[in-house]
C-alpha cells in the first residue's frame, strides 16, 4: 500500500511538472512621452452634457432612446509628430452596464441609462471600447464629436438621471 502511494505521488508530481511547462513569452512594450495635446471640454478638460427633460412615456421598453445631445472634446497645441488621438473610457462595471456597455444612472430615475454615440452615430461600449473613435490630428489640432442620449432598459420611471465616466486620451 505504501509502495502504491509513493508511485502515485511521484506520478502526480511528474504530471504537475508537465502541465507547468513554458509555452511562450509575453513581452510588453510601451512608451511614455511628453508629447501630448491640450484637451478642452466644456470646463477645462471636463465635459458637462445636459440632456433635455423628457416624458417617461417615451421610454416604455428596453432599447427606446431619446434626448440626443451633441458634445465634443477638442484637442489643440498638439506636439509635432502626433498623428491621431483616441478617447479611452476608463470605466468599471459599477459605472457601466456589462450587457449594454452604457453608463449606469446613479440618480433616482428607473430603468434608464446614458448611451454614448460616436461621430458615426454608432453606440460606444464604454467597457470594451467598441466603436470608440480615433481622429486624425491635423495642424496640431482635432475635434472628437459625440452624442449622449437616454437609453431605456425597460419601462422608465420618473426621476433624475446622472452618469459619468472618466476618459484618457491615447495618442499615436
Amino acid at each position: 500500500m505504501k509502495k502504491l502511494a509513493s508511485i502515485l505521488a511521484v506520478g502526480l508530481a511528474l504530471t504537475s511538472a508537465a502541465a507547468m511547462a513554458t509555452d511562450g513569452t509575453i513581452t510588453i512594450n510601451g512608451k511614455l512621452d511628453n508629447n501630448t495635446c491640450t484637451v478642452t471640454g466644456t470646463t477645462g478638460s471636463d465635459v458637462l452634457v445636459t440632456l433635455p427633460t423628457l416624458s417617461v412615456n417615451k421610454f416604455v421598453q428596453a432599447g427606446d432612446v431619446g434626448g440626443a445631445q451633441q458634445f465634443s472634446i477638442k484637442l489643440s497645441n498638439c506636439t509635432v509628430g502626433i498623428n491621431g488621438a483616441t478617447v479611452h473610457f476608463d470605466t468599471l462595471i459599477p459605472q457601466a452596464d456589462s450587457v449594454t456597455g452604457n453608463l449606469v444612472n446613479t440618480a433616482s430615475a428607473g430603468n434608464i441609462q446614458v448611451q454614448l454615440l460616436n461621430d458615426q452615430s454608432n453606440p460606444i461600449n464604454v467597457i470594451t471600447q467598441v466603436n470608440s473613435q480615433t481622429v486624425a490630428v491635423t495642424n496640431n489640432a482635432a475635434t472628437l464629436q459625440y452624442v449622449a442620449q437616454y437609453y431605456a432598459t425597460g419601462q422608465a420611471t420618473p426621476g433624475n438621471v446622472k452618469a459619468s465616466v472618466k476618459y484618457s486620451m491615447v495618442y499615436n
